[in-house]
């Protein structure tokens, strides 16, 4: 008997980031594993479109929903967790793209403040949320940086590599049979 493949539906914003990360950006340098653009990002845009606000947890779950529905269809996202989630929208907070609305009491009794975000409508089209990160951080931009530094960059991080390996062996016994 043959398995039946579930039917799975998308938003359309949920479309657009399975397509790109199938068939990648006209313009944009795509290569395996490397996005051009941010999904996330682009997810918690269409999300807080949608819904208007939304609190960290709740795109969390939403988030979580969407990688476990595109895994089905072959897209496969690094889902996280909740912290991550969290350093995510202090990012897009940083950059303004996203603005605190209000403070919800907690649905218990004696936690936190739930934090409700929603768009920045001024930086709605603002190019920063392509990519987020190197948005804010352009000396972490590979794109821009010049092949000397990061071969330099490269070469730095394969010698920790190597001291850090050999640190480890050091640390080990020697095995019966060599003593």
């Amino acid at each position: 008997m043959a398995v039946p493949v579930p039917v799975v539906t998308f938003k359309p914003y949920e479309k657009e980031i399975v397509k790109l990360w199938k068939e990648g950006v006209a313009d944009l340098p795509w290569k395996w594993g490397v996005a051009a653009t941010s999904p996330k990002s682009r997810f918690i845009r269409g999300f807080l479109e949608e819904k208007g606000q939304a609190y960290v947890k709740e795109l969390w779950e939403a988030w979580s929903d969407f990688c476990e529905r595109a895994e089905v269809v072959g897209a496969h996202f690094k889902r996280g967790d909740y912290a991550t989630m969290r350093v995510y929208i202090w990012l897009l907070k940083k950059l303004g793209l996203v603005r605190l609305v209000k403070r919800v009491p907690s649905v218990r009794k004696g936690y936190f403040e739930r934090n409700m975000y929603a768009l920045n409508p001024r930086k709605v089209d603002d190019p920063a949320w392509l990519r987020p990160f190197q948005s804010l951080y352009p000396s972490a931009d590979w794109t821009i940086m010049p092949k000397e530094k990061k071969r330099e960059v490269r070469r730095r991080t394969k010698a920790r590599r190597r001291e850090k390996r050999a640190r480890e062996r050091a640390k080990k016994p020697l095995p019966k049979w060599m003593l």
